[in-house]
């Protein structure tokens, strides 16, 4: 059963990515070793409702650290984003973009669009189908930004179908504390 405080998205890869650009001085760079305390800082700052993490907590030994990206600016690092495999049941590989975070001075001007356009375009290029992701209710941007990158909400398996209608109806979100 999926949780009721989280909206549960996926795109599937038939239809093609948008073309995303960056400001000025922007850039979209990928893991390199020793990135792992950055993308702590940068995790612990973005989701501030989250317990602290660490990089070795988030990513298993086995991850890809290929599919990890970084938003620079002016060669310092804002946002991050990550597209992982995950297999069904039935052993088929689909991939999830998660962690897409940046930091709030460097919000608003297209960086978590482009970050997760980079994971999604990874994604693709290894050779998958499908996508799916799950973010807080609260989250209102984010799933604006997910439904204009072609995400569609996934209502299944929710216990009350009131959820959908106050994702449908509510012009904004707010966290709760």
């Amino acid at each position: 059963m999926k949780s009721d405080n989280q909206v549960y998205m996926e795109r599937f890869f038939f239809q093609p990515l948008p073309k995303v650009g960056l400001p000025l001085y922007y850039n979209i760079s990928i893991y390199q070793e020793g990135d792992e305390s950055i993308w702590t800082i940068i995790q612990n700052k973005t989701f501030e409702n989250h317990k602290p993490k660490i990089f070795e907590e988030v990513f298993s030994s086995d991850f890809n650290k290929d599919g990890i990206f970084f938003a620079t600016y002016k060669n310092k690092k804002v946002g991050i984003a990550a597209g992982i495999f995950k297999t069904t049941p039935k052993g088929n590989f689909f991939g999830v973009l998660d962690w897409v975070g940046v930091l709030k001075e460097h919000r608003g001007k297209g960086i978590g669009t482009a970050l997760a356009t980079e994971v999604l375009n990874y994604l693709r290029m290894k050779g998958l189908l499908y996508a799916s992701l799950r973010t807080p209710i609260y989250r209102k941007i984010s799933i604006d930004m997910y439904k204009k990158l072609g995400f569609k909400i996934d209502f299944s398996g929710h216990r009350d179908s009131a959820i959908e209608k106050q994702i449908i109806k509510a012009d904004s979100f707010a966290p709760t504390k």
